[in-house]
């Protein structure tokens, strides 16, 4: 789980328009890989209100993938993981 955190944080944006603005909040992502790693599905479970940010969420993980194989050990594949993003603006 780590791993896949640190991958799509390392894609992390936060919009331009969505600063200009002043939009923030959190995204919490549906996110399926497969046994090698591959993105297999990817949906919003709850937006933050902001299209824009929910925008930016999806677009992390898909640049984000494919992603470092999971252990066997997880279990059966593909897999289901709940993955929050959140969005705020330092003042």
């Amino acid at each position: 789980m780590s791993l896949l955190l640190a991958r799509i944080a390392s894609h992390r944006y936060y919009p331009r328009l969505a600063r200009i603005r002043g939009y923030e909040g959190r995204v919490i992502l549906a996110v399926t890989i497969g046994a090698s790693g591959e993105l297999v599905d990817l949906r919003i479970l709850k937006g933050s209100g902001h299209r824009v940010l929910d925008r930016a969420a999806l677009r992390m993980v898909h640049r984000a993938a494919p992603f470092p194989a999971p252990p066997p050990t997880l279990g059966p594949f593909p897999r289901k993981f709940t993955i929050p993003i959140r969005f705020e603006l330092n003042p």
